[in-house]
């Protein structure tokens, strides 16, 4: 499996995308407008994506040391991924 540590660019994508071990997330979103991501994603999004929402799939819980969206346990984001 090939791993991209870059941006890829339109026609690559296109071709990955067909792959069974491809799985491409719209994670789109807007911290002033929350619900705006999820709309933009049904609005138009790439053929075959998954949406993940910032607050919810992609940040683990809020403490008093850790900010806004902390990073979720490795555990945790590869159930999200897996869903």
């Amino acid at each position: 499996m090939t791993s991209y540590q870059h941006l890829i660019e339109v026609a690559e994508l296109r071709e990955i995308n067909t792959a069974a071990q491809c799985r491409i997330v719209d994670c789109r979103f807007d911290l002033l407008n929350p619900d705006k991501g999820l709309a933009d994603y049904h609005a138009a999004h790439v053929p075959g994506a998954v949406y993940a929402n910032l607050d919810r799939d992609l940040a683990g819980p809020v403490t008093d040391s850790s900010g806004r969206h902390p990073l979720p346990a490795a555990s945790e984001f590869r159930a999200t991924l897996e869903r």
